[in-house]
Formats: structure tokens, C-alpha cells, sequence
């Protein structure tokens, strides 16, 4: 699965030249928390967050502050002087594993998904955790498929079952460390077992 089977789109942007007052009541009347900022071509020039506008906001706001600090000679006003310019994208064609392992090593809320170098989409959180809500029919179904197209006619049969998946094969078997190494690489397996697969009362039944 790519990132582009799971991405926001059309992603919501806004020009460096949007007021913040604007991405503040895009943010939330669409209920996102992120918003990437984009030229004219949508070329991705940066990102602004809940999180930028909130730091904004404190700066200014100084009332709980014991002992005033000097405010800055200029606040930001616009989304292109307040957005974050170093920002971690992802290609849509990108494994969709492999960006989630982006995510959670960088911490990352959301991240732009581009394509041929302009915005495409969003990812946040929430579309990765929809792997894992992957029915045991789709998963297996991309699994199969998987095998197929790398083993041809000497796949293994698989069967999938709360996202477990049972292989038809031998652990002492060559081939086996090849299946689990592809079949981990499809979103919503979590793990890989040999043949016995238990039916759905519990009980042993073989493939």
C-alpha cells in the first residue's frame, strides 16, 4: 500500500500572503491541525500548526507572564512570515510503512504528501491508523497478491486472521524468511506463523 491509498485530498493549502486570523478559522472550520503553505503552483513552501499560532499567540499576549518581556519589533501576520520552512514531506508513492515508521520516529502529527515536486495530499495519524482497521480480506487479498507477483505459482497459500497471517510453508523452509520479510511489508499484518491456523471458535484447522 502507498501513501497515496491512505492521503487527505485534495489537501487544504493557503498562500504565504493568507492572514493568520484566515488559517486560524481554516484550521478550525476543517477540523485539521496543520495546514501546508504553497505558491501559486502549489510547490510546497512550508507548514503552519495549531501549535505555531498558539506560540504566536502567547508572545503577544503577556498577562500571565510575572515579568513582562519585550515584545519583538514585528509580529508575524501572514502564514508565509509565522510557517515552519523546514518541513519533512513524503512522496505519494512512498510505502505507506515505511511512512509511518517517518511519523513515529520524527513525531509527527501530519506531514504533506507531494507529487512530481506539488502538493498532493495530507497524511496525518488518523489515515495511518486506518491500516490497522484493514479488514482480514483486504489484508490477505494484498498478501496473496504480493507473493504472486515475487514467487509466481510457488506462493504459499495464506490466510489471515485479526491480522495474523498463517503461511502454508515450513519456518525450516528457505523460502519462509522471504515470505515473512514481504508479507510484513503489507499495512495491517501484524505478525507471521506457519500453517496451523485457528478457526474462528478457536479451534486448530490447517490451511
Amino acid at each position: 500500500m502507498r501513501v497515496r491509498d491512505l492521503m487527505s485530498r485534495p489537501a487544504v493549502a493557503v498562500g504565504p500572503q493568507t492572514p493568520l486570523k484566515q488559517v486560524a478559522e481554516i484550521l478550525r472550520s476543517q477540523q485539521i491541525s496543520a495546514v501546508p503553505v504553497v505558491d501559486s503552483e502549489r510547490r510546497l513552501l512550508g507548514i503552519l500548526s495549531e501549535a505555531d499560532l498558539l506560540e504566536l499567540e502567547t508572545v503577544v499576549d503577556q498577562r500571565h507572564q510575572a515579568t513582562p518581556v519585550h515584545l519583538p519589533r514585528t509580529v508575524p501576520e501572514t502564514a508565509g512570515e509565522a510557517m515552519t520552512l523546514d518541513v519533512i514531506s513524503v512522496d505519494a508513492d512512498t510505502d505507506a510503512g515505511l511512512a509511518a515508521q517517518l511519523m513515529i520516529e520524527r513525531r509527527l502529527r501530519h506531514m504533506p504528501v507531494v507529487e512530481l515536486g506539488r502538493l498532493a495530499g495530507m497524511l496525518s495519524r488518523r489515515d495511518l491508523i486506518g491500516m490497522l482497521a484493514r479488514s482480514d480480506s483486504e489484508i490477505e487479498a494484498d498478501v496473496a497478491a504480493l507473493l504472486e507477483q515475487e514467487l509466481g505459482r510457488q506462493r504459499p497459500a495464506v490466510k489471515v486472521r485479526s491480522g495474523h497471517l498463517y503461511v502454508d510453508i515450513s519456518p525450516a523452509s528457505p523460502q519462509y524468511w522471504l515470505v515473512e520479510v514481504l508479507a510484513t511489508s503489507v499495512p495491517g499484518v501484524l505478525a507471521v506463523s506457519p500453517a496451523r491456523v485457528p478457526d474462528r471458535q478457536g479451534r486448530p484447522a490447517v490451511i
